[in-house]
C-alpha cells in the first residue's frame, strides 16, 4: 500500500517552443511596427466600401492584443476581402507562428509576402524588417 504523488510532467518541447515562438514573436512585432507605416492601404482595384470595411477591421484588428481571436479573425476577414493585402500576410501570419494548429498556415502567409503574384505590391528589400522576416521563415522551415 505505498503511495506516490501526482507525477511530475518535464516541460515539453512543445512549451519551450511555445515560450520561444512568443520571444520571436514580440521581437518580430517590435521590428515589424516601422513597416506598418510604409505598406499600401490595401491592393489595387477595391471598391470604397471595401476599403472602409478593411480600415473598420484594421482598428478592430490593431486595439486588442496581437494574439486574441478578435485580431486574429479581424486579419482573415480582411485577407478575405483583399486576398492580397501585404499588412495582412505580414501581421496574421507572425502572429500564428505561434497557434500550433496554424503555425503552417502563417508561414505560408509570411512566405507569400515575398511573392508578387501573392500580394500587391510585395515586401520592400530596402527595410531590414524584411530581413528579419525572411530569417523567421527560414529558422522555422529547417
Amino acid at each position: 500500500g505505498h503511495r506516490t504523488g501526482p507525477a511530475t510532467t518535464p516541460i515539453t518541447s512543445y512549451a519551450i517552443n511555445t515560450q520561444h515562438s512568443t520571444m520571436i514573436f514580440k521581437k518580430l512585432h517590435r521590428l515589424l511596427l516601422p513597416l506598418l507605416c510604409i505598406f499600401p492601404s490595401s491592393s489595387l482595384g477595391l471598391t470604397p466600401s471595401n476599403e472602409e470595411e478593411i480600415q473598420s477591421l484594421k482598428q478592430v484588428a490593431y486595439s486588442n492584443p496581437p494574439n486574441s481571436n478578435q485580431s486574429i479573425s479581424a486579419w482573415k476577414a480582411i485577407l478575405n476581402i483583399d486576398p492580397k493585402n501585404l499588412e495582412a500576410h505580414v501581421i496574421l501570419g507572425e502572429t500564428l507562428l505561434n497557434h500550433g494548429l496554424e503555425q503552417e498556415y502563417g508561414l505560408e502567409l509570411l512566405e507569400s509576402a515575398f511573392n508578387p503574384e501573392k500580394v500587391s505590391p510585395a515586401i520592400d528589400y530596402n527595410f531590414p524588417q524584411t530581413y528579419v522576416l525572411a530569417s523567421t521563415i527560414g529558422r522555422f522551415r529547417s
